[in-house]
């Protein structure tokens, strides 16, 4: 996905400056949306920054961590990108929040 796109999606302004504010419109295609995603999260380490937001969360046990980072791997953060920035965005919060919930309140998965 090129800077053009971008641009067409609302992502970039003419000026190629961020247009953070409006990414909540936007509806890229899935093709689109996947690649989008799949740079996102390896070019930012989404597994490594999804491990210290947790690590900040008080509330969070390390057994409930490591069940987490078990269940919620770059796919799924890939996949989770991939819908919020098609703009399906209760699919992408369920994608995401389902192992995560299994964890704090169920326990692993067994999947």
């Amino acid at each position: 996905i090129g800077v053009d796109r971008l641009q067409q999606y609302g992502f970039l302004t003419e000026s190629l400056e961020s247009a953070a504010d409006d990414m909540e419109s936007t509806q890229m295609d899935e093709s689109d949306a996947d690649n989008a995603a799949r740079v996102f999260i390896d070019c930012v380490d989404g597994e490594a920054r999804m491990a210290e937001q947790m690590a900040e969360d008080p509330d969070l046990t390390q057994e409930q961590q490591e069940c987490i980072r078990e269940q919620v791997d770059a796919e799924l953060l890939k996949r989770t990108f991939s819908l919020l920035f098609q703009g399906r965005e209760d699919e992408a919060q369920e994608a995401l929040m389902g192992p995560a919930f299994q964890c704090m309140f169920g326990g692993p998965s067994d999947e």
